[in-house]
């Protein structure tokens, strides 16, 4: 005995069932395959999967366009944190509006506390920087 579908106002035996779901994981497998680059950049957590998946699903069909895209997905990433920005230890430093005087730095942040340096004020030896230390932090527009 048979079994027959019916799909639609066509009968389908199990044969051609079968066919069918065969042809069905060959397309599913096909369309993984083709959208490769895309699903490795996910699994990777790539930066710019966005511009992956663009070039993958729109130039993916030429051989150039897949191997871009999947060259953009492999491709090394560095994953150490980003080098933290200079920093500044509080202390005076030249003044970035008026070298001539000092400006309190606090760390963060150019304070309103100005001094002038003159022979009868002693500097505090944060005053005093190693030629080859930074001239101090910089004004941020």
């Amino acid at each position: 005995m048979h079994a027959h579908v019916l799909v639609g106002a066509v009968e389908l035996t199990d044969g051609q069932r079968q066919g069918c779901q065969r042809d069905g994981l060959v397309l599913m497998a096909l369309a993984a395959l083709y959208l490769l680059p895309t699903i490795v950049a996910a699994i990777r957590h790539v930066p710019n999967i966005t511009s992956i998946a663009v070039i993958n699903i729109f130039a993916g069909f030429t051989l150039w366009g897949w191997v871009s895209a999947m060259a953009l997905a492999c491709r090394h990433m560095d994953r150490s944190s980003p080098s933290p920005a200079p920093s500044y230890a509080p202390g005076w430093y030249p003044d970035p509006w008026m070298p001539a005087r000092l400006r309190y730095f606090d760390g963060g942040r150019w304070t309103g506390r100005i001094a002038s340096p003159s022979l009868e004020t002693p500097i505090s030896a944060a005053c005093v920087q190693h030629p080859s230390a930074p001239a101090g932090p910089r004004r941020r527009v």
